[in-house]
Order: C-alpha cells, then sequence, then structure tokens
C-alpha cells in the first residue's frame, strides 16, 4: 500500500498537474489522485507527458472522469455518456483504468439522482468491459455506501467500484469500520481523511482533521483494506468545512432507511466522546480551529497524516 495525496487537497499551491506531482514527490508522498477530468485536460500529448513525469519519478497516478449524473449538468443521459465515453477511451491509452467519479454532492442526493447516475453506467458499461476500466462512485455526500453497493449489485462490479472517503461516510452517520467492512472488496481507490465528531442543535457536526487526529479507526481499517487489495493507494485529502449530520431531524432519518439502530450507536457514541474531550478542553473548540484558514496549516497537516499512515501500513 502506497500513500500519496488527493489533488484537490493541494489546489491552493497549483493546480497544475506536474507541479503536483513535483509538490508530492519533495515531500516524500508515493503518487497523486488527480480531481475532475477538467484540470486535466483532453490533450493526448500533455496527459502523456503527466504520466511520464509520473513514472520516471516513481508516483502513482489516478484520474477522475467527469461527474457521472445528467441531472447535474443538465443534459441528457446520453449526453452525459458520450463525454464519459471520450474520457474511458483517452485515458485507457495512457494505462488509467480505475477511474474516480461522484454523482454530485450534498445537493444532488435523492433516488433520482442515483437512478440517472445508474442509467448513465449502463451505458457505458460495454466501453468500460472493452477497455478494461472500471468506474469507482467516491460517497461524497451525494450517496451513502449502501447505495453506492446496490449500484455494484445491479451493473457489476467489473465495471463499478467505490473511491472510499473515510470520513465522508460519517456525513450520514455511518460508521467508518463498519463502512470498510461492508465495502472492502470493491474499494479500488481512496481518500484518506479523518475528522472529529460533535453535538449541535441539529444532531451531529463533522470536522475535517488529518489522519490519525479523528475518530476513524485506523488500526482496524488498514488491514482490512490491506487484506482485501495490498495494491490499494491511500490518498490523502484534507480540507477544512463543517457538514451537519441532522439524526434529529426526522426528514434525515427518513432519508437513511439503511441506517440501523447499531450503526448509528456507533457514530452517535463517537460524537459523544469527542464532545466529551471538548468540554474537558482536550480538543480544542471546533468553532475556534475553524476560523484559520486551511492554507495556513496545510503542510503541517498533510506531513502528520502521511507520516501516521505510512508508519502504520510498514505495520502491515
Amino acid at each position: 500500500m502506497k500513500v500519496g495525496l488527493d489533488a484537490f487537497t493541494i489546489r491552493e499551491i497549483s493546480t497544475d498537474p506536474i507541479e503536483q506531482l513535483k509538490f508530492a514527490k519533495k515531500l516524500g508522498f508515493d503518487g497523486v489522485q488527480f480531481d475532475e477530468a477538467c484540470y486535466l485536460g483532453k490533450d493526448v500529448s500533455r496527459l502523456k507527458e503527466i504520466r511520464s513525469f509520473a513514472d520516471e519519478n516513481e508516483l502513482y497516478t489516478h484520474v477522475s472522469v467527469d461527474v457521472i449524473n445528467p441531472l447535474f449538468h443538465k443534459t441528457t443521459a446520453e449526453e452525459n455518456a458520450g463525454i464519459i465515453t471520450e474520457q474511458i477511451k483517452t485515458f485507457a491509452q495512457l494505462g488509467w483504468h480505475e477511474l474516480r467519479t461522484r454523482m454530485g454532492g450534498l445537493e444532488e442526493r435523492g433516488e433520482h439522482h442515483r437512478k440517472a447516475a445508474a442509467e448513465v453506467m449502463k451505458m457505458i458499461k460495454p466501453v468500460l468491459k472493452e477497455y478494461g476500466s472500471r468506474i469507482n462512485f467516491e460517497n461524497h455526500g451525494d450517496c451513502t455506501t449502501f447505495e453506492i453497493l446496490r449500484m455494484i449489485e445491479q451493473i457489476g462490479d467489473d465495471v463499478v467500484g467505490i473511491n472510499l472517503d473515510t470520513a465522508n461516510t460519517m456525513v450520514h452517520a455511518e460508521d467508518p469500520l463498519l463502512a470498510v467492512k461492508r465495502c472492502a472488496p470493491y474499494i479500488n481507490t481512496t481518500h484518506a481523511k479523518d475528522g472529529i465528531l460533535f453535538f449541535t442543535e441539529k444532531g451531529v457536526t463533522r470536522q475535517g482533521r488529518p489522519a490519525g487526529s479523528g475518530v476513524v479507526e485506523w488500526e482496524q481499517i488498514l488491514p482490512l483494506l490491506f487484506a482485501n487489495n495490498k495494491n490499494l493507494t491511500l490518498s490523502i485529502e484534507d480540507h477544512k468545512w463543517l457538514f451537519e449530520v441532522e439524526i434529529f431531524n426526522e426528514a434525515w432519518i427518513l432519508d437513511h432507511p439503511d441506517l440501523n439502530a447499531y450503526e448509528l450507536g456507533q457514530f452517535t457514541k463517537k460524537a459523544w466522546r469527542c464532545s466529551e474531550k471538548i468540554f474537558k478542553g482536550e480538543i480544542q473548540d471546533p468553532l475556534e480551529f475553524e476560523k484559520t484558514p486551511f492554507i495556513e496549516e496545510m503542510m503541517d497537516r498533510i506531513i502528520s497524516a502521511k507520516n501516521y499512515l505510512k508508519n502504520m501500513v510498514e505495520k502491515l
């Protein structure tokens, strides 16, 4: 298992792929997972340059296709499928076959969005099979791991997988460890992210933290991931922002029918423990912590996460 960076984390430094690879190499990361396809462009010669630079420097690279959801783009399923098809073909030329995507964000949550994404996936399935490629959906606030697993069952794990964001599980009150246990065979790319949880008026709020400084149970999660995919890459994604998980809201609960009492209990136990530590002053007040711009803390955060994860991987 290798430990790298997700390009979104360092976007405030540069959005140029070569510069991002240089940055990762300099700091001892093992590779970069690139964000939306628009940042890489369509120029095959430029893409070859990016891939060659990464290979020469022994850095892994993963790429993302555009959002798969015609409702997000306000276009037709056929148009969305056409764009993704061209990206699959182009990326396959460069040896990129494990491709990340998303259905949108929190605003794209809903069964109609999932059905629209599934429709596009059915259209592009023959292309994915022809080129030996797979689309890995991130749990990006738009969907839960339960919902991605249903898409995999519907369309096939040969062409659909998961880009697991370990901390985004908690945006839907999923317990990170339980999510990994049910998803491990289908996780092909990752966003290695951590966070803390604390109670608020609407329920629980998640705040992003570097890997190793939050509630994600890496000691139990990494062996599970390693057992299923020894070549899995851990791409650190980190940022600020507070996400409300409205577990006190009946409508929110009804929108999460897969969430059982045991898993909700594990989630709220984490929130209770963090809230106790905040009250005792063992964890800095989250609202005060959030005031410092991410860029001012970025270097310390990503290096801390890298060192923590690499140490954990070495133990495996």
